[in-house]
């Protein structure tokens, strides 16, 4: 009985793992900047369905000027800015809401520096 099994679970896996790569070449896959983004996106034929559920969010760019002139002195402003740069332009599922809230926080702030 396993022995029948094993096989159709290795052919739905395949089946599966061709379609997220179709899906993935089609929509695009996720950047897998979050745990949930990355566990969903790797699960065989789901992850092809999730990432077509994704959105880029908002861009931001640091200024390097702001950043040599805050350094360090400034070090929630730093890593909020900084936190902004790496989810900035990124294709995700879930956390598109906070990821944008932040993002527009950190260019709301530069644009005050």
């Amino acid at each position: 009985m396993v022995g029948q099994f094993v096989p159709a679970a290795g052919l739905a896996v395949g089946v599966g793992n061709m379609f997220n790569g179709l899906s993935n070449s089609i929509f695009g896959s996720l950047d897998n900047v979050n745990k949930t983004d990355a566990i969903m996106s790797s699960i065989p034929g789901l992850g092809g369905i999730y990432s077509m559920f994704g959105k880029t969010s908002d861009t931001f760019s640091m200024d390097n000027s702001t950043r040599s002139a805050i350094g360090s002195s400034y070090g929630d402003t730093y890593s909020t800015l900084d936190d902004a740069s790496k989810l900035s332009g990124k294709k995700m599922v879930s956390g598109l809401g906070s990821a944008n809230r932040k993002i527009a926080t950190a260019n709301e702030m530069q644009s005050n520096l």
